[in-house]
């Protein structure tokens, strides 16, 4: 028997006629549920509460006798992930509730016990006594390990994902800065909305997204203030298993994030995704419970379908983070192994910038400054990551960056202008496993032609490392199809 959850709780008429909800996870291979419902005193003749209790509705104390009794009335109602599960209305202090595939308790339904977010709800009919004991214990008979800890994004067990995406960006359009995680005191940010986007502003940032914990309140400020940023709407959904921001160009879509369960994810990623949002995983292997509470990844996935894009770089000088040395290596994996998925970055934004932090920012190719059309674009995967250094990358001729292109050949043609070079820099340009080309950077600009005629990977991509070594600046695939 497993203990899912317990609680141990005093009461008092303060509470009566009040329902109390639980949200509590039930795993995967559970055959029986064990409830455990507790309350006493269930009777009550103290005149001093008796007397509270009749003039509360309204009643004259004269109708209380020297031998009157009442009692207190506590029940317990169960719903499971998709439906009402039961309820029994009775006086019993000691309530012992089962439920398996082949019975039930009275007045509750037997069923498959499915994984996900079970609710289970006392009902305070009647809270009479000064100090009424309740105490509530949920087990489960589970058939086998429910619970291990998975690396993050470790077993993906439905086919890689395959995308066509159709994108008219200008050859010549703009590059967008922005910033994609940011908090404030609407949420565990210490800075209000103001402070945040003048921040921004000093910082030369285009496009901010205010992405508060499980909140969008902070956008109400919005209407007070007058800013040259380009806002997207925005919001962190933070959960006990994972963290993942999700970008709109307004109107984000707010939920109740704790009926999310790992049964319950994907069809409300898949929900939000068809609303035209873009959907990240935060910072999938930062330290978890008990250090961040739900800030590692830990939602075992089928698939990544619905997802857009992995937070690799997080927080402030972020090539200092292990974690996102981890997640930068899972990404590249990914795509190694045919998953079409996006990298992202975000500075996590709660404090003021210290003076020797380094941040990196999302740069993005949009038709113009638009919300709308920066969410297109970020969609499509017309992105790249820096902490310093521009790239212009021409692929064929007239493709770039989040492309899909259909060559009949083996002929690859990049063509690169880099600029806010770091001296001994190198330029990296890698396909799959392969490192194709590798060069010396001394200028702060540079333009690098390069060809290849037996290419032969699904995807090329850019990486800018400093002289030590170190990633300074990195872009998001540029894919192909041979046929």
């Amino acid at each position: 028997m497993r203990k899912l959850f317990q609680i141990a709780m005093t009461l008092d008429e303060k509470a009566n006629q009040a329902h109390m909800t639980f949200h509590v996870e039930v795993p995967e291979n559970v055959s029986r549920l064990v409830v455990n419902f507790n309350y006493s005193p269930i009777e009550e003749s103290d005149r001093v509460a008796l007397e509270h209790a009749v003039l509360r509705e309204g009643y004259s104390v004269s109708i209380l006798e020297n031998d009157t009794v009442l009692r207190n009335l506590l029940t317990l109602s169960i719903h499971d992930p998709y439906k009402f599960r039961g309820g029994r209305h009775y006086f019993n202090s000691n309530q012992l509730i089962e439920i398996s595939d082949g019975e039930a308790s009275l007045g509750f339904e037997a069923g498959d016990i499915p994984v996900g977010v079970w609710q289970f709800t006392i009902h305070n009919h009647a809270c009479l006594s000064p100090n009424i004991k309740c105490d509530l214990e949920v087990q489960a008979v589970v058939e086998e390990p429910s619970f291990s800890r998975e690396v993050p994004l470790a077993q993906l067990r439905e086919p890689k994902k395959k995308v066509v995406k159709t994108l008219q960006v200008e050859q010549n359009a703009p590059w967008v800065k922005a910033e994609l995680h940011t908090h404030t005191v609407h949420s565990d940010g210490n800075q209000t909305t103001e402070q945040l986007l003048t921040a921004a502003e000093q910082e030369g940032i285009h496009c901010l997204s205010i992405t508060d914990h499980n909140t969008t309140s902070a956008y109400q400020d919005l209407q007070l203030n007058q800013h040259n940023l380009t806002i997207l709407q925005g919001v962190e959904y933070t959960t006990f298993y994972g963290h993942f921001l999700v970008h709109h160009a307004e109107n984000i879509p707010l939920n109740n994030w704790t009926h999310l369960s790992s049964s319950s994810l994907q069809a409300f990623l898949q929900q939000l995704q068809n609303n035209e949002a873009f959907i990240t995983i935060a910072h999938p292997f930062d330290m978890g419970n008990p250090f961040c509470t739900g800030c590692q990844w830990n939602y075992v996935l089928d698939h990544i379908n619905h997802i857009d894009a992995i937070e690799v770089w997080n927080g402030p000088s972020p090539t200092l983070s292990l974690s996102n040395l981890d997640a930068y290596a899972k990404w590249t994996q990914l795509l190694q192994q045919g998953y079409e998925i996006q990298a992202s970055c975000g500075r996590d934004w709660h404090n003021p910038m210290g003076q020797d932090e380094q941040c990196a920012y999302m740069f993005v190719q949009a038709n113009d400054a638009s919300a709308a059309s920066i969410i297109d674009s970020l969609k499509y995967g017309r992105s790249y990551i820096s902490m310093g250094p521009r790239i212009e990358l021409t692929v064929n001729q007239r493709f770039s960056i989040g492309d899909h292109i259909r060559i009949t050949d083996n002929r690859l043609q990049i063509s690169l202008i880099l600029s806010n070079m770091e001296s001994s820099s190198r330029v990296c340009i890698i396909a799959g496993e392969r490192l194709l080309y590798e060069k010396e950077v001394m200028d702060s600009e540079m333009v690098i032609d390069y060809t290849s005629d037996d290419f032969t990977e699904n995807y090329v991509r850019i990486e800018i490392k400093n002289k030590v070594g170190d990633i300074t600046a990195f872009t998001n695939p540029v894919y192909f199809q041979f046929v």
